[in-house]
């Protein structure tokens, strides 16, 4: 219901973000006890790692729009990012429900965690977050905002060696001032 939500209407909308947001808080109730044992993972809080996963997504989407609730959110995307490398539970239990969830790729939760620190204004750690996923102008654009055009330039014109795209044309454009770039991407 809540990737239907998110798909289906405005996820700016006030009433939208609400209604995700309840949703994600009645999936992440747990119990008090613990409800599964198995021997490959031992104790399990949560009938499902993958739906509490999704609650957990779902609600940092839906908090980030608030200045209450976006410290918590980008912790909330950061310890999900972080979490693909823990070894319990087991495969088998995350991938349970692994078609129906609507979970992304960890490369889509890198790439959102790389987004929102662009506009948190923590444009350096994103930039760093953008090399290591190799989103060469998502990276130059972190550098053209921290007023870092000469090592924004020297990457475009690296990346630009290895393969032309019309962004990093644009970006050369934006950084030289020159129109002949802008040209050259639309070709």
């Amino acid at each position: 219901r809540c990737h239907w939500l998110w798909v289906s209407f405005n996820p700016n909308d006030e009433m939208t973000l609400q209604e995700v947001n309840a949703l994600a808080q009645r999936i992440l109730q747990t119990e008090r006890t613990e409800t599964n044992t198995d021997a490959a993972d031992g104790p399990l809080l949560t009938a499902n790692w993958l739906s509490f996963s999704c609650g957990l997504w779902y609600r940092c989407k839906a908090e980030h729009h608030r200045n209450k609730t976006r410290e918590r959110a980008a912790f909330q995307l950061q310890s999900l990012v972080d979490q693909f490398k823990d070894e319990k539970p087991s495969a088998a239990h995350r991938l349970l429900v692994v078609h129906s969830a609507g979970y992304p790729a960890r490369f889509h939760l890198q790439r959102e965690m790389g987004m929102r620190m662009m506009k948190m204004g923590m444009v350096s750690t994103a930039h760093e977050q953008f090399k290591r996923l190799r989103m060469w102008p998502e990276a130059v654009e972190c550098l053209m905002i921290a007023e870092r055009n000469v090592e924004a330039e020297e990457m475009i014109k690296e990346q630009l060696q290895i393969q032309e795209t019309p962004r990093l044309w644009c970006c050369l454009g934006d950084i030289e001032r020159e129109p002949k770039h802008f040209e050259r991407a639309w070709e």
